[in-house]
């Protein structure tokens, strides 16, 4: 099967994830990154990609976050 490529903003990083993930909740999440560990494979995660870096570039498991947009908890405390 081929591999989709992915670029970020400027298409000066360009590469081809084993497998591409949009997960929209926080299990989805989780189970990307623990399957990922079950077989030894990396997780990268990408935001809005405009990163002009190869920080989000990956062989294994690529992760976009643009789905995670909701704000769940906030810790008055330390304000996080």
């Amino acid at each position: 099967m081929a591999r989709r490529e992915v670029t970020n903003w400027s298409q000066l990083q360009r590469f081809q994830p084993r497998e591409i993930f949009a997960p929209r909740s926080e299990d989805e999440l989780a189970a990307i990154v623990a399957r990922a560990d079950a077989e030894g494979r990396r997780v990268k995660v990408m935001g809005a990609g405009h990163s002009f870096t190869a920080i989000a570039v990956t062989p294994d498991f690529h992760v976009t976050i643009q789905a995670l947009d909701q704000l769940h908890h906030v810790d008055p405390s330390t304000g996080l």
